[in-house]
């Protein structure tokens, strides 16, 4: 007979080929559901009492014999009780009191029966961090419920507990994230708060989180104190509810008449295809215009359908002198529509010796502007622009039109941005 090892709770925990979560794991399951690894010494006079072989320890059970001594008149032992949930072969002797349990024939079909158990529990679990999760957190509240009144503290039971539910709700809520259908969930109406906002959140909510997500944004660029400055700036130009309409293929022309007295007579003729924002019940148009002498609105047509303006209420002095704005609900002219080709032209004269200038700022988007200035010939223009679209050298067409390209076309021009046109006289251009 071999060297008795002897199987003990101590040199079990204290094997060092299997790490201890999983040992304990294991021990509780075994204990529950394969019976297959247990022997059972039945009718006993104390108790029933319950050997558990390791068969994951290689070092605890190849060639070992397994020996108990009973205390005296305590044991009435049945070989075919004890061996029968082994469904092996082994060799039982009885020998001065002392039961040998030969357990090297069953070795080959405890092998397989090691590597089943490894294959189809201990690898799943150690590979699977959900499912260990939900397992742990089955076995705390198994343990504390079980085992409360005589292993822990009423405290204790209920930390146990509450520890147990939370990573059982931690494994649950796992397995949900990883589910197919959390993940078209979370791709159709959560990813859309990032990718796709408008259709996501309500229209009322967005401009709060814009500002959220600017200001943190900001904050990374600008000392804290300009950050809210900066958001609320950039907030009013661009992103200002009064922007009903934006423009695209702009083209503003100008010509002008220089008299002998210095006066200009300046036709402002602008010609764009006016893109209506979504979602919007009553577009209005709306366009100031500056002048220290007469502005007279002469024409406008929307859709290629001139517009009677006998109606005084489209274009009036506002509370300033020197303002007048133009005002028109294209409901009434192209109810629906979410494009709109408009083409308006103002008449104004001023003094050339007090203000020999033209100056406009953009204050819609525009996808796409050109400027074109004709002038006498006594005189001529220059053009300063006002912002980051420095266009190219001016180009003469065939009308005698100096054309000033600021945005091409497809390019988007922000709002905010302007020009200037200075009428110079031809004898003082030429010496400077």
């Amino acid at each position: 007979m071999q060297k008795a090892r002897y199987l003990s709770v101590r040199a079990f925990l204290r094997a060092r080929e299997v790490p201890m979560a999983i040992i304990l794991l294991c021990c509780c399951v075994m204990s529950m559901i394969c019976e297959t690894y247990l022997l059972t010494f039945k009718n006993w006079v104390d108790a029933p009492a319950y050997i558990f072989l390791a068969p994951t320890l290689r070092t605890a059970m190849h060639g070992c014999t397994i020996r108990y001594t009973p205390s005296p008149g305590s044991v009435r032992f049945r070989p075919d009780a004890a061996f029968k949930a082994v469904r092996a072969p082994a060799t039982l002797l009885v020998h001065d009191n002392l039961f040998h349990i030969d357990l090297t024939d069953c070795l080959p079909m405890l092998d397989a029966q090691r590597t089943f158990l490894k294959k189809t529990l201990i690898d799943p679990i150690a590979t699977n961090t959900t499912l260990m999760v939900l397992l742990l957190g089955a076995l705390c509240i198994f343990v504390a419920k079980a085992y409360s009144v005589s292993l822990f503290s009423v405290d204790l039971t209920e930390t146990i507990v509450k520890l147990g539910w939370s990573l059982l709700g931690a494994g649950v809520f796992a397995v949900i994230m990883k589910s197919g259908q959390f993940t078209e969930l979370f791709q159709k109406h959560i990813a859309d708060v990032m990718y796709d906002p408008a259709n996501a959140t309500n229209a009322a909510i967005l401009p709060e989180k814009w500002r959220l997500f600017s200001l943190a944004r900001i904050k990374q660029l600008l000392p804290e104190s300009y950050a809210k400055a900066a958001v609320d700036g950039i907030e009013k130009r661009f992103f200002d509810d009064e922007l009903d309409y934006h423009f695209e293929k702009l083209d503003i022309a100008y010509k002008i008449t220089v008299d002998d007295q210095d006066r200009a007579k300046i036709v402002n003729t602008m010609t764009t295809n006016l893109q209506i924002r979504r979602n919007l019940a009553n577009p209005m148009f709306r366009q100031t215009v500056r002048a220290d002498a007469s502005v007279t609105l002469t024409n406008v047509f929307i859709n290629g359908v001139k517009v009677n303006l006998a109606d005084t209420s489209l274009f009036k002095m506002t509370c300033n002198p020197d303002e007048h704005q133009l005002v028109l609900k294209l409901k009434d002219y192209a109810p629906g529509a979410e494009s709109i080709t408009l083409e308006r032209t103002f008449e104004t004269v001023q003094n050339l010796k007090t203000e020999p200038f033209i100056t406009a700022v953009m204050t819609r988007f525009s996808k796409g502007a050109t400027i074109r200035a004709n002038i006498t010939d006594e005189h001529t223009v220059r053009f300063v622009p006002m912002g980051f679209n420095a266009p190219g050298k001016p180009v003469l067409d065939g009308n005698e039109f100096h054309t000033w390209v600021i945005a091409k076309p497809g390019d988007l021009l922000l709002p905010g941005h302007g020009y200037i046109i200075i009428i110079v006289p031809v004898q003082i251009d030429t010496g400077s």
